[in-house]
């Protein structure tokens, strides 16, 4: 279907439903963003790093992690034992350097070697490729540092939560998912299905799963809690994954400009992808009936995540 401009009506309907959960989660956002600004101001280091680090981490996107921090943070809270709303902000910020470090090191040319993100050079292009491996190690390093301040006032949640972004970030997480990918992007044939949600579970749902868990930490919430947000995560982590999955492929992009790129679309097809995307949302929505607090963001992340699966739908021949 086409629109009167000659806009797919899939891409104005992304469009729509994009700009409708930004209005949702714009106090949230607002409080995400006074934070990363307040770190990269501090940010004391040998130019351009400085520099270049706040163009890697304020290169646009939707700040869905570091809201999901918060947000979670909220869904938690009962009885105002965490560290409150501001703090839980701040560990937001470690985890989006955590993403904004995994996307600098993405695109050099080593690994898939784009020249251009969300409209603007790649870090690499606009600082040099020495320059943007280092960035990417800094704002990883920074991300500990962001989290273990953010709770420095309760140590045992500062432990844990450091705990929790390694374990997302690293070997076992997404770090291992992307080695994944790059051995399916080299392997003879394509993936599995079981391959490849592996894979996604690693790259991508981890930090869907740490920003969920890291929002219980600060919360200071409840074992049930913490479980019902972990599983919240993986659930949207995966169904989130799907739905780009199925929009790459509507584009012609399901390969990536590679011929076995890790796409479970060109596995499955896309009504079979369309439907586990909505089996995961309905799952994930499931979790926040276990939560005591206010989920009215988290439900409008779940929501939007199916609408991007809905809107693959309404494209298919019946």
């Amino acid at each position: 279907m086409t629109s009167n401009a000659g806009v797919p009506d899939t891409v104005l309907d992304e469009a729509r439903q994009d700009d409708e959960l930004r209005a949702a989660l714009a106090p949230l956002r607002a409080l995400v963003d006074a934070q990363i600004d307040a770190v990269c101001d501090a940010i004391v280091a040998p130019a351009p790093l400085p520099e270049a680090m706040r163009y890697a981490v304020a290169g646009g996107g939707k700040r869905l992690r570091p809201i999901m921090v918060l947000a979670a943070h909220d869904a938690a809270m009962h009885d105002r034992r965490g560290v409150g709303r501001e703090r839980a902000a701040q560990l937001g910020v470690a985890l989006e350097f955590v993403h904004a470090y995994s996307l600098v090191h993405d695109d050099l040319p080593a690994m898939d070697d784009d020249t251009m993100r969300r409209g603007m050079p790649t870090v690499h292009v606009a600082y040099g490729e020495a320059v943007a491996i280092l960035v990417g190690d800094a704002l990883l390093t920074e991300a500990f540092r962001v989290a273990a301040d953010a709770l420095a006032p309760r140590p045992e949640l500062a432990v844990r939560a450091v705990l929790e972004l390694a374990r997302a970030a690293g070997a076992d997480g997404m770090v291992g998912g992307q080695v994944l990918d790059i051995l399916a992007d080299k392997a003879a044939v394509r993936p599995t299905p079981d391959a490849t949600l592996a894979m996604h579970a690693k790259k991508t749902g981890a930090l869907f799963v740490a920003a969920c868990r890291l929002g219980a930490i600060a919360a200071d919430a409840s074992a049930e809690a913490t479980e019902a947000l972990g599983e919240f995560g993986t659930e949207l982590g995966a169904a989130f994954q799907m739905s780009d999955d199925l929009l790459d492929a509507l584009a012609g992009g399901a390969d990536d400009g590679h011929e076995h790129a890790v796409n479970l679309t060109a596995s499955l097809g896309a009504r079979a992808v369309i439907e586990r995307t909505y089996r995961a949302t309905d799952a994930a929505a499931r979790q926040l009936q276990r939560l005591p607090g206010d989920v009215e963001a988290l439900d409008r992340v779940a929501a939007w995540v199916r609408g991007r699966a809905s809107d693959v739908e309404r494209t298919l021949q019946p």
